[in-house]
């Protein structure tokens, strides 16, 4: 919704301030929380497929990568655009030697990571 703001002073110096813009969506602590509580992984362990489900509130970009345990990408990150509501992807995991690893979750609210075993 949009509303004007006039301020007048007794010497005629008017000053208007016109079609201001509030933004009623989430903020980015909001959305970064929302996306943090949403997301899920399974199975863990994992041996060939991970599964990724998250809920987005808005239509964005997001990017998954993974990192093992020194924090060494072992995976190109991977975009889509996620859609409102939930969202499911997948991530090949079977070329992975066994150990720990963590998926690093990346939308415009920031980033959120899971860990996760891989086992042969």
């Amino acid at each position: 919704f949009n509303f004007r703001i006039d301020l007048a002073s007794a010497e005629s110096n008017n000053f208007y301030i016109d079609d201001i813009n509030i933004d009623l969506t989430a903020n980015a602590v909001d959305e970064l929380e929302e996306l943090r509580s949403s997301l899920n992984i399974y199975p863990n362990p994992a041996s060939s497929v991970l599964n990724i489900e998250f809920e987005q509130y808005v239509p964005r970009e997001a990017e998954t990568w993974l990192t093992d345990v020194v924090g060494k990408t072992v995976t190109a990150p991977k975009t889509i655009t996620a859609v409102t509501g939930t969202n499911h992807l997948s991530t090949d995991v079977s070329a992975l030697t066994a150990g720990f690893y963590t998926l690093h979750l990346k939308t415009a609210g920031g980033t959120v990571t899971r860990s996760f075993v891989v086992q042969p």
